[in-house]
C-alpha cells in the first residue's frame, strides 16, 4: 500500500516538472514572437504573429491553470 502511494507521489511529481518544464518553455517562445512582432511590425516574412502570441497566452493560462488545481 504504501509502495503504491509512494509511485502514486512520484508520478505526480514527474508531471508537475514536466508540465513546468513546458510552461517555462512557453514564456520564453511569447517573448521570442514579442521580439518578433516588435523587430518586424510589418513583415511579410512573418505569419500572424499577434495571432500567435494570443495563442500562446491562452495555452499559458490553461497551464497555470491546471497546475493551479
Amino acid at each position: 500500500m504504501i509502495a503504491e502511494y509512494m509511485q502514486f507521489i512520484i508520478e505526480k511529481l514527474d508531471r508537475k516538472i514536466s508540465m513546468t518544464n513546458l510552461i517555462e518553455y512557453m514564456k520564453l517562445h511569447l517573448i521570442s514572437l514579442e521580439q518578433d512582432l516588435e523587430m518586424n511590425p510589418e513583415s511579410i516574412n512573418v505569419i500572424d504573429i499577434p495571432g500567435q502570441i494570443y495563442a500562446t497566452e491562452h495555452l499559458l493560462s490553461v497551464a497555470n491553470d491546471m497546475m493551479s488545481s
